[in-house]
């Protein structure tokens, strides 16, 4: 035998429970406020730092920068983990690995600058930037023969 659930309103709930439904403490829950959290809310003095011990260490990093330059173990060549790194970045690179390829490039010629085209027009209104960007386009497309006859952007 299944029970069906009943969704029932606030205000049935209230003629349903009587008079206890109008001491809301029934209903809600009361909250209190932490003393402790109105002293998070002070702002700090000036001079003060919010973070007094700086920057923690990257442990992770400084390990790699202290092990780099050791020698390899068994290495017949004595070389450092540095170059033992290098060169199997190389490898994966000959054989065709473009992660590889451009991690070198990165490293060896640095990052590709990220070009980004600004344009500067005498209106304050960006509505009539935008409607001048779209007349530019349409032209742009006329000329390739590309224009759509009937397009919502025509309307």
């Amino acid at each position: 035998m299944s029970k069906k659930t009943k969704v029932v309103s606030m205000k049935k709930v209230e003629k349903l429970a009587g008079n206890r439904a109008k001491d809301k403490s029934l209903l809600t829950v009361k909250r209190t406020v932490n003393p402790r959290s109105l002293q998070n809310l002070k702002p700090y003095k000036p001079g003060e730092s919010g973070n007094p011990k700086g920057r923690p260490p990257d442990i992770l990093t400084d390990a790699y920068k202290e092990l780099l330059p050791e020698a390899v173990p068994g290495d017949a060549e004595g070389k450092n983990w540095a170059q033992q790194i290098a060169l199997a970045q190389f490898r994966a690179a000959a054989a065709g690995s473009t992660q590889a390829a451009k991690e070198i490039a990165d490293r060896t010629q640095g990052k590709a600058p990220q070009n980004l085209i600004i344009h500067e027009s005498d209106s304050t209104d960006p509505v009539d930037d935008i409607r001048e960007l779209i007349a530019r386009g349409r032209d742009r497309l006329a000329k390739q023969g590309m224009a759509e006859s009937g397009s919502p952007a025509d309307r």
